[in-house]
């Protein structure tokens, strides 16, 4: 009868100790799900980050693109414009020269 009432005590002991180790263990699924879903959920805050960064990285290399572009025109333009302008002036003094070349011979 000791023996059965040792057994029993000792079962019961033994159950008690799987019943909290089992306690313990879903405690510590339950801890490390939500674990793995809060690192789910800033690797992807960080992936839109990242993303977002590089978006507005691309937009501004195109406008620097597009920037530079306009300032290689504006630069062709300006130098054209000189060109001309020093063409124009390189006639008017010609036509000037040969004018005051006529006055004096007329007088």
């Amino acid at each position: 009868v000791l023996f059965r009432s040792e057994e029993a005590s000792t079962k019961k002991t033994l159950m008690s100790r799987v019943e909290d180790l089992t306690a313990r263990c879903e405690a510590l699924s339950r801890g490390t799900q939500q674990s793995t879903n809060d690192l789910r959920a800033k690797d992807q805050q960080h992936y839109d980050e990242v993303r977002k960064l590089r978006d507005e990285r691309d937009t501004l290399e195109r406008e620097l693109a597009r920037e530079k572009s306009n300032a290689s025109s504006l630069a062709q333009d300006m130098e054209r414009a000189k060109r001309d302008a020093i063409d124009q002036l390189r006639k008017e003094l010609e036509n000037g020269g040969e004018q005051a070349l006529r006055k004096a011979t007329l007088q």
